[in-house]
């Protein structure tokens, strides 16, 4: 792996590998730099008894699950691993996230092991000239230690990078912005039907998508404001590249949710509505 390709902020090898099943574990399909703070929780319940005049605090251990975030950059070759039809950030149905394991690297002797990820939310980051980042806050089932696992970089290609992002309104006007965020956040929730001991297929209780947009030129501010005012719909599109290879997203339905003309450093921001077919954030990716 040639490391000056890559964030230095990376410090592990991280594997990933969709389930056929929620929780069934599987061997890393997908080896990639990034950053991992997982880790498990021990969940407790506290009950508090009335004895006489004083009170007795009864605890009790609960389920052991595991959440927290990763991060890496996403690379030509990757695209349909996270934002196909079955990547880590599609659903299995309407409610339902698809689930994933993960391996992350902790040394020559040792690697740690999480089944029945889901992504709780995630953030898209784009700027001109950086590199396409993913962040991912995720909940599991467990986290379990085992024997060394030997990355397998092969084939990993330089991070996609920002070519053109615009946003068109009225199908008419065309803005065009500098850096974006694109938000997913899915509320999940687990056990919907019982009191598992752990933790079973995850909903999602309420899905909000968002795009925040920096970086636009003064003179077409007007347009996103009357845009605001107006409630009309929007078309946003990003593309990114790397050498040949290209990605682009599109939302063809969005509103201006945020636009403060008083104050141009603080981002325009979009709500994503419901599109027709498979999107990851609200974007339909090909």
């Amino acid at each position: 792996m040639p490391p000056e390709l890559y964030a230095e902020e990376f410090e592990t090898g991280l594997g990933i590998g969709v389930e056929a099943a929620y929780g069934s574990r599987v061997t890393p399909a997908q080896w990639v730099p990034g950053k991992c703070s997982l880790e498990f929780v021990v969940g407790y319940r506290e009950v508090k008894l009335p004895i006489n005049e004083a009170e007795e605090t009864h605890v009790s251990f609960g389920r052991r699950t595991c959440d927290g975030k990763i991060r890496f950059e996403v690379c030509p070759g990757q695209e349909a691993y996270y934002f196909g039809a079955a990547g880590i950030l599609s659903w299995k149905d309407r409610i339902r996230p698809r689930s994933f394991s993960a391996v992350k690297v902790l040394g020559a002797e040792e690697a740690a092991y999480y089944r029945g990820l889901c992504v709780n939310d995630f953030t898209l980051k784009l700027a001109k000239g950086e590199d396409m980042s993913l962040d991912c806050d995720c909940k599991g089932i467990d986290e379990e230690h085992g024997g060394p696992w030997t990355p397998n970089y092969s084939g990993l290609r330089s991070p996609f990078i920002l070519e053109e992002m615009s946003l068109w309104v009225a199908g008419m006007e065309r803005v065009n912005f500098d850096d974006c965020e694109i938000q997913e956040q899915r509320d999940l929730r687990d056990d919907l039907y019982g009191n598992s001991p752990v933790r079973v297929d995850m909903t999602s209780k309420s899905l909000k998508r968002t795009v925040k947009l920096n970086g636009f030129r003064q003179k077409q501010l007007h347009v996103l404001r009357d845009a605001h005012l107006s409630g009309a719909e929007v078309t946003f599109a990003v593309t990114v590249a790397r050498g040949a290879n290209s990605l682009t997203g599109t939302a063809a339905r969005c509103m201006v949710w945020k636009c403060n003309p008083d104050n141009v450093s603080e981002p325009v921001e979009l709500k994503v509505l419901k599109t027709a077919g498979a999107t990851v954030g609200g974007l339909v990716w090909a």
